[in-house]
């Protein structure tokens, strides 16, 4: 199944943060030359995770299929919380989530999963300059309590 998901919708390898992923949709150019929104799929598996890391621009996550998707979120003001994207509403899963800018997130399949396959829409588009790579020591340090789930996203990028 995860295959034929990598070969159907043409997914690469996602450089740094890990996953599969696939650029789709990019808005027209504003004055200065970015584009106003993009978007792309995203895929984990149970062996891949997405490092944590922060954007300068809300990102907007979408649910298609598979398993859940685990987001740690680290907020600002030092607090941390877990969401699940996914289909079960009655266990507290959604299935759109925005994260804010300057938020750090990462991601991994929901325990017991094989895989998951999401969207995510930013607007304005997403820029490699916009993209700031957590480091595992610094976050555990600011976020004592959620050093375990920081840990489990921090490493060596793996696509699947």
């Amino acid at each position: 199944m995860i295959e034929s998901i990598i070969n159907e919708l043409k997914l690469v390898p996602l450089a740094g943060e890990g996953g599969m992923y696939r650029y789709l949709y990019a808005g027209e150019k504003d004055s200065a030359g970015r584009e106003s929104y993009s978007s792309i799929y995203y895929l984990l598996t149970e062996r891949s995770f997405s490092h944590m890391h922060r954007l300068k621009t809300d990102e907007i996550y979408h649910y298609y299929m598979g398993d859940g998707l685990e987001l740690l979120l680290l907020y600002p003001d030092g607090t941390a919380e877990i969401k699940v994207l996914g289909t079960r509403l009655s266990e507290g899963e959604v299935p759109q989530l925005r994260v804010p800018a300057g938020v750090w997130q990462g991601s991994v399949v929901a325990h017991g999963g094989k895989y998951c396959l999401v969207g995510t829409t930013m607007a304005p588009a997403y820029l490699p300059e916009d993209y700031e790579h957590g480091d595992a020591e610094t976050l555990c340090a600011g976020y004592p309590d959620a050093e375990a789930a920081v840990r489990r996203r921090c490493g060596e990028a793996v696509a699947r």
